[in-house]
């Protein structure tokens, strides 16, 4: 009797073991590391980008950068286009007629900005953001707030994620994080009317 209740102990960890590696691998996490490039010479795109799924680390040919910041290089003097603030964000895969196959954040919803929004009646938030890809003619990205992907990297970028079907079929869930400087001030929103003030650091690689 003591053998039977053993074999089924293990076997009832085995299954939960399996079903927990199954909801990690359901998982997205991908990391936005601001001016990690910021010594090199392409100035438009400075920010390290790593996909993880689950805790694992998908690995790429070229090394995938990014931006998150919008569209001109200064944008500090770009006072028509809302930044959005160092933090974590839940997103989903989804299919637009303007990106296609992109990254929605917070599912269209509202985001703390660190600049007043013209659109937003000059409020501290922005909706509607995505990752997508990006432009590099001059200084332009191609972002009015979005996260952009330098357009060399795009596809082989958004390749590691499913299709928008499969992402809701299959219930995939996902978490962005950026990451900035935490001894500037572009890190912070920039009101306080903004419900909490969002940390600035790695979090442990989970979707939640």
């Amino acid at each position: 009797m003591k053998t039977k209740f053993t074999i089924f102990c293990l076997f009832l960890l085995i299954i939960l073991f399996k079903l927990n590696a199954y909801g990690a691998m359901k998982c997205y996490l991908v990391v936005f590391e601001e001016g990690y490039y910021e010594e090199e010479e392409d100035q438009l795109y400075r920010a390290k980008v790593t996909v993880y799924q689950g805790d694992k680390k998908l690995k790429t040919k070229e090394k995938i950068r990014g931006s998150t910041l919008p569209n001109r290089f200064l944008y500090h003097l770009d006072k028509n286009r809302p930044i959005i603030a160092s933090g974590e964000y839940k997103f989903d895969v989804k299919s637009s007629d303007k990106f296609s196959k992109a990254l929605r954040l917070s599912e269209g919803g509202f985001i703390d900005t660190i600049n007043p929004n013209p659109r937003n009646h000059n409020h501290y938030i922005a909706n509607g953001i995505w990752v997508h890809k990006g432009r590099s003619k001059g200084p332009i990205r191609g972002s009015e707030g979005c996260i952009t992907i330098d357009p060399k990297n795009w596809d082989e970028f958004i390749k590691l994620f499913p299709y928008a079907e499969d992402w809701k079929k299959k219930d995939y869930q996902g978490k962005i994080i950026i990451t900035r400087d935490s001894d500037r001030s572009f890190n912070q929103p920039g009101s306080p009317s903004n419900l909490r003030i969002r940390k600035h650091t790695l979090v442990k690689k989970k979707c939640y």
